[in-house]
């Protein structure tokens, strides 16, 4: 009952004051002088306490509080976004000396608890001359962006976002088959189940590919019968914190641990069903693909830049360029240089290095795709012909297999478990096919080999 409540209670209340705790020397400084956040280890707990997240976008007016000093939270807003803004100047005046920005004053700020909870905030509703409060995020996304919070009950993964959401019970008819509610009685296991159940009710299945469940539920107990093979204690299609590009966020990691997400980008599926469409045997064999350099510069940045567009043209000369760089060749190098060289290229000690704008981007999409993935050849089970290559987890194995999934943005590697005359499937990640990502695997399929193709099957 109070969980249903805190909407109405919050958005009620004349001021919300946010307690952050006891100052210290650091919090005192950013509390009195905003725009002289200099201090790089200038953490705030509160700011990753997921019920703030409610009590701040309900509030009509909310003060934030460390120790004896007091700021209203629109003016934090201001100031943190000054600070934002200045940065970012600093960092693009510091071009491509990577290692110097790296070590500067709040070089991860725009990354911080604090920025990304008023970045939530602000996208939570949309507030109307009138004062109506008009939801605009789905539970999914809440939860998506919501990864850098933590909570002393990890049901509260879910629950602490119920009441902001636009697809939950208290905005949505009585009885709908897509709401959730808040109920503590039912096992951790259980509600993100139910939480995974509720996002794949509208259709898309990416959130099976989605980091967000607290790292604990790799100790659950497993649910149903399963083989003790498989590599987790849950349902695969539970992905914990930590396989997110830095790991778990509220230990402010700096280093990369994974590559960026794939998820999301890309369009493979072309349609709303779970069924599989193409599968593929990882292979010791080499790259073989028609057009080596478009096929290798393309898998390399998944066909993205740095931000996460679609890769521009000229990654195909820079890919080049950056051979030539890289070995010191003079003169353009041969396709059939490049597989064999680009294996070779370190894009970390290259960025350091004053780089042609081109190639300096598709080292920085290169870094951020490949990261604790590999590449891999794969032949196809649809009857075509020629071998497909791209990138997966590094937990991937010989005989995994690929496939497309109606509903989900991207292709999967699956393994397949036996128990008794039983089996089941495992996820093990996302993938990149080139040539397979804006649905082409499906499209251009004839309908009768499509059909055919299609398979039902149960993924634990």
């Amino acid at each position: 009952m109070q969980v249903t409540l805190m909407a109405e209670i919050y958005h009620k209340a004349r001021t919300i004051w946010v307690w952050l705790g006891e100052e210290d020397s650091a919090s005192k400084i950013a509390m009195e002088f905003m725009s002289r956040l200099i201090q790089p280890d200038f953490h705030w707990q509160d700011f990753r306490r997921r019920w703030i997240i409610q009590e701040a976008a309900f509030s009509v007016s909310t003060l934030i509080i460390c120790g004896d000093c007091r700021i209203d939270m629109d003016n934090f807003s201001r100031a943190v976004s000054l600070v934002r803004a200045k940065l970012a100047v600093v960092l693009r005046s510091l071009g491509t000396l990577k290692s110097t920005a790296r070590e500067i004053p709040l070089a991860n700020f725009c990354d911080s608890s604090a920025t990304r909870l008023l970045d939530t905030i602000k996208d939570v509703f949309d507030r109307s001359k009138e004062a109506v409060l008009v939801r605009c995020l789905t539970l999914e996304k809440l939860v998506q962006r919501a990864t850098f919070c933590e909570t002393s009950d990890e049901r509260d993964t879910i629950f602490a976002l119920l009441n902001l959401a636009k697809d939950s019970s208290s905005t949505l008819a009585s009885g709908s088959s897509t709401t959730m509610v808040p109920d503590y009685n039912g096992s951790l296991l259980d509600i993100f189940a139910n939480f995974v159940l509720h996002c794949c009710k509208s259709g898309s299945l990416d959130i099976i590919c989605r980091p967000w469940a607290p790292v604990s539920v790799s100790s659950m107990p497993p649910i149903g019968r399963v083989d003790p093979t498989l590599q987790s204690h849950v349902p695969s299609w539970i992905s914990p914190k930590d396989r997110l590009p830095f790991g778990i966020d509220s230990r402010h990691a700096t280093d990369r641990l994974n590559a960026d997400l794939l998820v999301g980008s890309y369009n493979a599926h072309n349609s709303t069903k779970c069924l599989n469409i193409l599968r593929g045997e990882p292979t010791n064999k080499g790259l073989v693909p028609v057009d080596a350099t478009d096929a290798i510069w393309k898998t390399l940045c998944a066909n993205r830049n740095y931000q996460g567009q679609p890769a521009p043209s000229s990654y195909r000369s820079a890919i080049i360029r950056l051979l030539e760089i890289n070995y010191d060749a003079s003169g353009a190098l041969h396709e059939s240089d490049t597989v064999k060289l680009v294996s070779t290229v370190d894009p970390e000690d290259l960025l350091d290095m004053d780089l042609p704008k081109d190639v300096e981007s598709l080292l920085q999409s290169i870094r951020a795709m490949i990261w604790n993935r590999r590449t891999f050849a794969a032949t196809r089970s649809d009857g075509s012909k020629g071998t497909v290559i791209g990138l997966m987890t590094r937990h991937a194995r010989i005989n995994d297999r690929l496939c497309v999934l109606y509903g989900c943005s991207v292709p999967v590697v699956l393994r397949k478990h036996f128990f008794g005359d039983k089996h089941c499937w495992e996820l093990i990640g996302e993938a990149y096919i080139n040539g397979v990502m804006d649905g082409e695997g499906i499209s251009l399929l004839p309908p009768a080999t499509l059909k055919a193709a299609e398979l039902e099957f149960e993924i634990r």
